[in-house]
């Protein structure tokens, strides 16, 4: 089944996840990612543009059986795939451009919030780093590079209370630079912008993006990688955790000890 389907067109390489009705994250979902991705890098395309089919979800993060009754080993595995492609896309070697017509939670914002540009819906369309809703924890590896993105006062007011954030909220925090007014014109403005960026220099983009990620240091991820991993499977085995997930599949609100 195509999780996520792949055009170039243009010089455009264009994602649209189309998983599910909440374009949920599992393991096919990654690795289809993790091949389209690779392969719009070598093709001739200049851009990549990640959109939804969904106009009301974006992608809504993990699907919950990827978690329930499943082994600490596969909990974490999920974890650290999703964490190590994150860095892949923040890294990709040509621009990246996304456009948010719906909600993008958890997994899903942190694949919005890598791209370099980022479009958002002003109506319905929500991000938010929810993992503090259901008693998790976000790897120190992911929140490296939000912090690089955002600085750390804003991402601490993003993960913190683990809110669902409009679009004004979004443009204040950094999340994203634009706001549309519906999801079709967030497509069609991010759109706008990938052919934009596709109609110039394929080696001076790739240039330009390298020396502006110069400054990012990564040869001590895989290390932090696994210390998180760790971390995450003891919260993943919390009673908290547990039935904040069983609650999440059943569509109700988790309640807390």
């Amino acid at each position: 089944m195509e999780l996520i389907a792949l055009d170039i067109v243009d010089r455009v390489a264009t994602l649209t996840l189309q998983s599910d009705d909440k374009n949920t994250i599992t393991h096919p979902f990654l690795d289809q990612l993790k091949s389209h991705m690779d392969s719009a890098l070598h093709s001739d395309a200049r851009c990549l543009l990640i959109q939804s089919s969904n106009p009301k979800f974006f992608s809504n993060g993990f699907h919950p059986d990827v978690f329930l009754d499943q082994p600490a080993e596969e909990k974490s595995g999920i974890m650290r795939k999703l964490v190590k492609l994150g860095m892949e896309q923040f890294l990709f070697p040509l621009p990246t451009v996304c456009a948010v017509s719906g909600y993008a939670a958890g997994g899903g914002a942190f694949i919005a919030a890598y791209c370099d540009f980022r479009f958002m819906s002003a109506q319905k369309a929500r991000i938010g780093f929810t993992e503090v809703q259901l008693a998790m924890t976000i790897p120190s590896a992911a929140l490296e590079l939000l912090n690089h993105r955002l600085g750390l006062q804003n991402t601490l007011k993003c993960i913190l209370p683990g809110d669902m954030l409009g679009s004004e909220d979004c443009l204040k925090l950094g999340l994203i630079d634009e706001i549309c007014a519906d999801a079709e014109s967030t497509r069609s403005r991010a759109a706008d912008q990938a052919r934009k960026l596709a109609a110039l220099p394929r080696e001076s983009l790739m240039s330009l993006k390298k020396g502006a990620l110069s400054h990012l240091d990564t040869s001590h991820f895989d290390a932090r990688i696994e210390d998180d991993m760790k971390e995450i499977e003891r919260l993943m085995a919390t009673p908290d955790c547990e039935s904040a997930f069983a609650a999440l599949k059943e569509g109700r609100r988790p309640r807390y000890q």
